[in-house]
């Protein structure tokens, strides 16, 4: 069997992605929370839509996301930023 060798360079992006999928996981680990958090609210007006989208933009912005891929929010419903 022949044995592999990873560049410096495979090895970094590796490592990159790594950190890039933990904090992809830490960000849906909160949308489920603030999810969860708000299905005991949920009546006849449906799941308060404008409230998760600030909380998550807050989330996004404590974890310094926003700096490194910026993103674009809007209101679900009317297609405003926020």
């Amino acid at each position: 069997m022949k044995e592999e060798h990873w560049t410096e360079r495979q090895i970094e992006l590796v490592y990159t992605e790594v950190k890039h999928l933990k904090e992809e996981n830490q960000r849906l680990h909160h949308l489920t929370n603030i999810l969860v958090e708000h299905l005991w609210k949920v009546n006849n007006n449906g799941l308060p839509l404008k409230s998760i989208d600030r909380q998550m933009k807050l989330f996004d912005e404590q974890t310094e996301l926003l700096k490194q891929k910026p993103k674009a929010y809007r209101d679900v419903l009317s297609g405003e930023e926020i």
